[in-house]
């Protein structure tokens, strides 16, 4: 069970996003995708990814095997290795062995964990949302960070799409996208508005790299969990937000 990449920058930055949300995770193999479900610990954000097999230039894993690690630990190995290497990943005596292969030959060695008892995920792609629209990702990432501040941020979308937050003395901001702008790719105008986590918001869209993601398309629906969904020919990450709920 082994797959091979000579250039895994695309993995690299997809697992940096996914340690900062998550502290360990479990990663499914099967013979078409490498793929995990996961909800964080406070069960208030949830990640789905898929690295197709297609993204190797070598892919074995003819039966279907789960692994547990520390994402920090594999983040850290990738980070090290030497960009202009190719890279086998290897499941071998209960670990994830990583040869890096360059002007010499590196194994690195990250030990699995104990597979936790499996846990209930939102029915992800069972569930509706009123509201779609698809921003370039550069565009998204500037206009979360205006509000990094604040401790939350509302999404209300009629004819155009605001961003704004209300719930500081501090001061209030207004981002406001209207539907001829350039950054916007596409949108169905239809009315929702929910507010959420600035804190939660800022680490899942980690995984906005517009190097890797041109455009994020966003789902949304009045007092319903945020989808964002990254997507490009071999890589898929969608991801959930609960909603702050004005009681």
């Amino acid at each position: 069970m082994k797959a091979l990449v000579r250039d895994f920058h695309e993995l690299k930055e997809v697992i940096k996003a996914v340690k900062v949300n998550l502290e360990d995770i479990s990663l499914n193999f099967d013979n078409q995708k490498i793929n995990m479900a996961q909800a964080d610990r406070s069960l208030v954000s949830f990640i789905y990814l898929t690295v197709k097999a297609s993204y190797f230039d070598e892919y074995e894993f003819p039966e279907k095997k789960t692994i547990t690690l520390n994402a920090e630990r594999f983040s850290k190995v990738l980070d090290k290795l030497d960009k202009n290497s190719k890279i086998w990943l290897e499941i071998k005596d209960n670990n994830l062995v990583i040869t890096e292969f360059s002007d010499f030959k590196v194994d690195h060695t990250i030990p699995l964990l104990e597979n936790p008892t499996s846990q209930e995920n939102p029915d992800i792609h069972n569930m509706k949302w009123i509201t779609e629209f698809t921003l370039k990702t550069e565009i998204f990432k500037k206009i979360i960070d205006k509000f990094k501040d604040a401790s939350s941020i509302t999404i209300s979308t009629t004819d155009n799409i605001n961003f704004f937050n209300d719930n500081t003395s501090d001061f209030n901001s207004q981002a406001v996208v209207f539907q001829n702008d350039d950054a916007l790719i596409d949108y169905n105008k239809q009315p929702s508005k929910s507010r959420f986590s600035i804190e939660y918001l800022e680490k899942l869209i980690k995984f906005a790299n517009p190097k890797i993601f041109e455009n994020v398309k966003i789902y949304l629906s009045t007092d319903f969990p945020l989808k964002m969904e990254f997507i490009n020919d071999n890589i898929i990450a969608k991801v959930l937000l609960a909603p702050r709920v004005e009681e």
